[in-house]
């Protein structure tokens, strides 16, 4: 854990093994009473027996026995989230190009693309859906670059 004496707010990785082999792991934010999700993992190997379930129930735990008591999900909204989420708030993206890459990136991919690839993204099988997600992260790399 990353902490600090002097405010009441830390940084902290959990990691989640089973047989020596990671299953699942976290990186979590604590500032005050509050703890956000930043990164949540899982080793697609144990899917099936849900180690990510087992490893957000202990965090969640942990939280409160710490004196957390509000747990933050943070964007985007996945359906896993909302199985444990009592509440959602909702997020807007803003952006100014300062350059005319950054105006079209802002205009044309943030202003209408992005959530057509998403879509397109969720009616693939599965490993179409890997490789369009791969070149599309590289495409918006590189755009923004």
């Amino acid at each position: 854990a990353i902490t600090s004496p002097a405010r009441d707010a830390g940084v902290a990785a959990s990691i989640l093994r089973t047989g020596g082999v990671i299953a699942d792991h976290q990186i979590m934010i604590d500032c005050k009473d509050r703890r956000a999700l930043h990164v949540i993992g899982f080793n697609a190997k144990f899917e099936r027996i849900g180690p990510g379930d087992i490893h957000i129930a202990q965090t969640i735990a942990d939280a409160y026995a710490r004196g957390i008591n509000t747990i933050d999900f943070l964007a985007p909204r996945h359906d896993y989230k909302m199985e444990w989420a009592d509440g959602v708030v909702v997020v807007s993206d803003f952006s100014v190009g300062l350059t005319l890459a950054g105006r079209l990136y802002g205009r044309v991919y943030l202003g209408c693309m992005r959530e057509r690839a998403k879509r397109v993204v969720k009616g693939l099988p599965k490993g179409p859906a890997r490789l369009f997600a791969a070149v599309h992260q590289r495409l918006c790399g590189a755009i923004a670059g």
